[in-house]
């Protein structure tokens, strides 16, 4: 408790405002609380207990304090063991493999792209989803060498299908954040493209409003270049950053990618509903396509439809597919399967990527 009294007046004290010429600034903390004899009896027991304790308080948002706790202990050893796996994962890249969810036209009724997703097939945990793995990639440096791995690997395998005389169309993958601070990031693009054989205008690269946001400069100048080179640009989970007007009128983009929250919503909420509503609009107000990402139901479907947005993704339209089923499932699709309860006189036609 005494240190607790401690750690909060360190936290008010440190954030007390200070002034710097005419600005004011505000500093704030992340504190971790390790106690003697509880949570170690060594000098180096402690600080390790007590740098534990500091992540989880930046994890929990940042400007508060967290006390070591046996729990934690058990997470962070889990989170080591699952980082030293995946590590290996990478190295060997056999337990990692792709999955591709299509996005479609309803107007045309046709396939416009597929976007890559990675999977673990984890030896004793089984199949592990993105959710499981990416964010411990995130806090390290594996995120990059998966990444490029992914992107090569999916310009591969769409090189092949082409070449197997599936019709040409794009390929997506999701650029980390963390890729944005590598100078080489738009050579590296090049690279695997080059490696494939496989014209620019097939790829499209996917970004965060976080990204745009947080690494504003690296990611205005990075996009330019690769739209330069016929790459496509999107920016992914619209809706759910900070992204300004402004930046959207100034960076190189072609697309954005409306967030699963807001679709899964739309129809029964109308606070999502504007939302939606409101992207489409900018949207069109850009020359930007809009792809409504997460659509379920028929209602989801039915609802951005309405709303005027035409180009989807979902479960809907088909579940992340094994790559020697991406073929059969563009050749065979037809909209009469699952969107022939949805009017076509709702809407105008959405640009297409």
């Amino acid at each position: 408790e005494d240190a607790g009294q401690v750690a909060a007046k360190m936290l008010k004290t440190i954030a007390t405002p200070y002034r710097i010429g005419e600005r004011e600034l505000v500093v704030t903390a992340s504190i971790g609380v390790a106690v003697y004899p509880l949570d170690g009896d060594t000098a180096e027991d402690l600080l390790k207990g007590a740098d534990t304790a500091m992540y989880q308080s930046k994890a929990a948002g940042r400007n508060t304090y967290q006390y070591f706790t046996r729990s934690l202990r058990d997470r962070t050893s889990e989170r080591i063991s699952l980082m030293g796996d995946l590590r290996e994962a990478i190295e060997s890249v056999t337990q990692l493999r792709i999955e591709y969810q299509p996005m479609v036209d309803l107007v045309r009724g046709t396939v416009i792209g597929l976007e890559a997703l990675v999977r673990w097939d984890h030896p004793t945990r089984g199949l592990l989803m993105p959710g499981d793995f990416i964010p411990l990639a995130e806090e390290s440096d594996l995120i990059v060498p998966m990444s490029k791995w992914l992107l090569d690997e999916a310009c591969t395998d769409m090189r092949k299908w082409i070449d197997l005389g599936m019709r040409p169309m794009r390929v997506a993958v999701n650029a980390s954040g963390r890729l944005f601070r590598d100078a080489n990031l738009v050579e590296t693009i090049a690279a695997a493209l080059a490696a494939a054989n496989l014209d620019p205008r097939h790829l499209e690269v996917e970004v965060t409003e976080r990204t745009i946001t947080i690494e504003a400069e690296r990611t205005e100048r990075a996009l330019e270049r690769l739209s330069d080179m016929g790459v496509t640009v999107s920016i992914d989970d619209f809706g759910t950053g900070y992204s300004s007007l402004r930046q959207l009128q100034q960076l190189s983009i072609h697309a954005l990618k409306i967030d699963q929250s807001f679709i899964r919503d739309a129809h029964r909420r109308e606070e999502s509903r504007a939302i939606v509503e409101a992207i489409v609009a900018i949207a069109r107000s850009f020359d930007l396509a809009v792809i409504a990402e997460g659509v379920e139901t028929r209602e989801e479907l039915s609802t951005v439809r309405a709303l005027g947005c035409t180009l989807v993704q979902g479960y809907l339209v088909a579940r992340p597919l094994r790559p020697e089923r991406v073929i059969e499932f563009v050749d065979g699709y037809d909209q009469t399967l699952v969107f022939s309860a949805v009017s076509d006189t709702s809407t105008a036609p959405q640009p297409s990527l």
